[in-house]
């Protein structure tokens, strides 16, 4: 671990030699230190990642730990996303500030903000960091274990708003991840309990693993106003919980639930229901594909919002269980994959023998269909490549079907 003066001194040289491979580096035909040439090579050999990934902070020469943290760190997008939880007269409260990258977002818009880490090099990286990103800001740093110091904090503070990203233990052997929420740390039952106790009338953020069951979560975990689905260019990459506890449980089928996918720029497309909502939306069935056909994007899969999609765009499904839309005119702005039908071929053996010949290559989907992907392909001997999708899918009146289409960007 090294101090603020030692990191300031490390950026330094990461800039002077920024163009050095980082293994030559490390052979020490330089004149760096041996002690700080591997936290050196580390900089440097993030820097693409890091640019990648977060631009903002990497043009203000943040110092990371090891790259484990920034594998970890929310990226830039999702993390600026979450500002829309934030009021400008809110005091944030950060009780798992890691790397910082979420802090970073949440704190431009809150009025006092408050990091919390337990971790000593990840302290000592956003001491250096964080005033240089936030040099306008009201900012507190601390360094200790959140729960533990959480009655001082809540005193001296009075947070409103509270953000917490529980870290997910492995099993004995560091064989398995765990996505429970009760097996996380800190515990969130706990927290709230106790925030509870100490009549702390704040709202939690509270960000999960996209692995865990949502149905599972809104039934175990009280006070949950809005549960979200968070994707980023058509990849889950989180769940987010909003928890008011000046509010009373509301029922499982009445927590809003929200599908958003983030573009490259963070521009957002989202849907939102309730599970009330979605099981009383009409559910429109398609007899037949049209012109084009839609597959909606990764946040909504996840969510279950398949009719209050339909509905809200006045979309007909394939069938009950194909959540596969289609259209006669085409929905620029679906929120998903978008496809231009060119031909509709049964999936039967005379329809499909010879279909290598005239469709050597393209790329393969399955949506409620008697083969995976993978299998579909070697039966049909074609080359995952070129600009056509074939999906093989069930239609309304109960038939395996391929569909052809062109991918359409």
């Amino acid at each position: 671990m090294y101090t603020p003066k030692e990191i300031e001194q490390i950026c330094r040289w990461r800039s002077e030699y920024a163009t050095t491979p980082p293994d030559r580096l490390l052979l020490g035909s330089n004149a760096i230190p041996s002690t700080y040439r591997p936290a050196v090579a580390t900089q440097i050999k993030l820097q693409q990642l890091l640019g990648n990934k977060l631009p903002s902070l990497s043009r203000c020469g943040i110092y990371i730990p090891e790259g484990i943290n920034l594998e970890q760190a929310s990226g830039e997008a999702s993390a600026l996303y979450k500002q829309r939880f934030v009021l400008p007269e809110d005091s944030l409260l950060d009780m798992t500030g890691g790397l910082g990258v979420d802090f970073w977002a949440m704190a431009q818009v809150a009025k006092e903000a408050i990091y919390v880490e337990q971790n000593e090099a990840m302290y000592s990286a956003s001491a250096y960091n964080l005033p240089r990103l936030l040099p306008d800001r009201q900012v507190n740093l601390l360094h200790g274990d959140s729960m533990q110091i959480l009655e001082e904090i809540i005193n001296r503070h009075h947070p409103t708003i509270i953000y917490v990203d529980p870290a997910r233990r492995e099993d004995i052997m560091g064989t398995k991840r765990v996505y429970a929420i009760e097996d996380c740390t800190p515990n969130l039952y706990e927290l709230i309990e106790r925030l509870e106790q100490l009549n702390e009338p704040a709202r939690l953020l509270v960000k999960l693993s996209p692995m865990l069951d949502i149905k599972h979560t809104l039934e175990h975990t009280p006070h949950i106003q809005q549960v979200e689905v968070v994707a980023v260019k058509g990849e889950v990459k989180e769940l987010l919980l909003l928890i008011d506890l000046n509010l009373s449980q509301l029922h499982r089928d009445q927590i809003t639930i929200r599908a958003t996918d983030l573009n490259a720029i963070g521009r957002a497309t989202s849907v939102t229901s309730t599970y009330v909502e979605e099981q009383a939306s009409p559910l429109q069935i398609s007899p037949s594909p049209l012109s084009y056909i839609y597959e909606p994007n990764a946040a909504i899969m996840k969510s279950g919002l398949y009719r209050s999609l339909g509905k809200q765009l006045n979309l007909a499904q394939l069938h009950q269980h194909t959540h596969l839309y289609t259209s006669d005119e085409l929905l620029a702005d679906f929120p998903g994959r978008k496809l231009e039908l060119l031909e509709v071929i049964p999936f039967r053996s005379a329809a499909i023998k010879g279909l290598k010949k005239r469709l050597p290559m393209s790329m393969i989907s399955c949506r409620n269909f008697p083969m995976k992907a993978d299998a579909l392909r070697q039966k049909l001997g074609i080359k995952d490549a070129g600009s056509t999708m074939l999906i093989g899918t069930t239609l309304q009146d109960g038939s395996a079907t391929l569909l052809l289409c062109n991918m359409i960007l």
